[in-house]
């Protein structure tokens, strides 16, 4: 027998690497019964044959029993009393006056918030783990963790409106349940150039609403052609138009005009190309360039083709409806000319109230319209952490458990936008605060890889 490791034919698309993926090894070391029996007496090892496989051990609950000791001073040998008691102090990781540790709250808020599960399915799965959660309780714990975080958004969306360029906005309705019926409450988006997306929520889709969300910004605006922006742009805030909502009347048509419907879309899609290939350049005046040269010739184009095909256009018909709509917003669809770093359309704001539509189907509506600031809020960060590839359950974990050290007047800093920069940057105390000495404890139980 050959003295190397035994291997197997290699599969086809090769399998990933499990030693770099940062997962806790299990050692298992098999000895054959033979060499067992005679205690390897007249045996030789070889190099063995390694197999790697991922397995996964039920998640579970654990009971962080904390004591804290307490003193007296003595004064004589007979052990006399004298002074103040004094107690260890409360460690800087636990939240005060709470069951719950951060670690939990952050694992119900997430499923919750991140990944639409309901908290009564979160309550099914908790009793299958031996530690039955009432709804009700997980509610609490994320409304608890709401007050804590709430100003860390509020300080989000006050750096926004006042040094974003450019704020992309969409919103969606969100039925809260009330006697007999749904009251239907609306839920924007606002993502800002300057690095945050924060979601809010408000009673009507008007004039009003928006105004108060966006008092103060004086950017560019990108956004559907609403009437209930009107406003904003008489104050001088910028009007961009989406090309996807152009774009997609015109889809709508292929059923009816077909021709027509693909000549606009064939001109529009040329320009989705070259806007793609131009934010591939980071030098903006290069992208400036660019676009001046290959998106502004394709912007005339569309407008010059538009003014022939209204006289091809059926009456009434959708390629009317669509040339209608783009004529209205023509200064809005050529404001992006302006300026390399303005954007072609609004997707990522739709993309973003997708996952509002995706827990709505599993549970209809929101109970009470705190429930839905509570969405709201952590939303706001969850979408912002992924907006800087941050692990959300850690995140929620370390921030919930800082967050009462941290100044009010800095809470910015804890913004994911600025987390990972604060997070390098905390001292020894803080830095044990959100990593308790019983997590490193745990970690110790396992071989990490390298």
């Amino acid at each position: 027998v050959d003295d190397k490791v035994v291997k197997k034919p290699w599969r086809k698309g090769n399998r990933r690497d499990l030693l770099t993926a940062g997962l806790p090894i299990i050692e298992e070391r098999i000895v054959p019964d033979e060499v067992t029996a005679s205690g390897g007496v007249g045996w030789r090892e070889l190099e063995p044959e390694i197999t790697e496989r991922v397995a996964h051990r039920r998640s579970r609950y654990e009971l962080i029993r904390t004591t804290r000791t307490r003193w007296v001073r003595i004064t004589d040998a007979e052990g006399a009393r004298k002074g103040q008691i004094v107690t260890a102090p409360v460690p800087d990781w636990a939240l005060p006056s709470m069951m719950a540790d951060a670690s939990i709250i952050a694992e119900v808020a997430m499923n919750k918030y991140g990944f639409a599960l309901p908290l009564h399915r979160q309550e099914q799965m908790t009793a299958l783990r031996g530690f039955p959660l009432p709804r009700s309780t997980q509610y609490d714990w994320c409304a608890y963790g709401a007050d804590k975080l709430a100003p860390i958004v509020a300080a989000m969306h006050a750096e926004s409106i006042r040094d974003s360029f450019l704020i992309a906005t969409d919103a969606t309705s969100a039925p809260v349940r009330a006697l007999g019926g749904d009251i239907r409450w609306h839920v924007f988006v606002f993502i800002s150039d300057v690095g945050h997306i924060v979601f809010r929520a408000v009673r009507h889709h008007d004039s009003a609403s928006i105004s108060a969300l966006l008092a103060g910004f004086r950017g560019r605006l990108l956004s559907d052609a609403s009437s209930i922006y009107n406003g904003l742009h008489l104050i001088g805030i910028i009007e961009l138009a989406c090309w996807a909502h152009v774009r997609r009347y015109f889809w709508r048509a292929t059923l009816t005009e077909s021709a027509l419907a693909y000549e606009a879309l064939s001109i529009i899609g040329a320009l989705f190309k070259v806007i793609a290939e131009s934010n591939r350049i980071t030098n903006l005046s290069v992208r400036g360039a660019f676009r001046e040269k290959h998106a502004t010739p394709l912007v005339d184009a569309f407008d010059a083709w538009m003014e022939q095909a209204s006289a091809r256009a059926e009456p009434g018909g959708r390629i009317e409806s669509a040339l209608k709509y783009a004529a209205n917003l023509q200064d809005a669809r050529r404001a992006f000319l302006a300026d390399p770093r303005l954007k072609l359309h609004n997707n990522d704001s739709e993309r973003e109230l997708r996952a509002l539509k995706k827990g709505l189907d599993n549970w209809q509506h929101f109970e009470t319209k705190a429930g839905l600031a509570l969405y709201a809020m952590y939303r706001s960060l969850i979408a912002s952490c992924a907006l800087y590839r941050l692990n959300a359950y850690d995140y929620l974990e370390e921030v919930l458990r800082l967050v009462r050290h941290w100044p009010v007047e800095r809470l910015l800093e804890l913004a994911p936008k600025h987390w990972p920069a604060t997070r390098a940057g905390l001292d020894e105390r803080l830095r044990r605060a959100i990593d308790p000495a019983w997590r490193r404890s745990e970690a110790g139980l396992f071989t990490k890889a390298a």
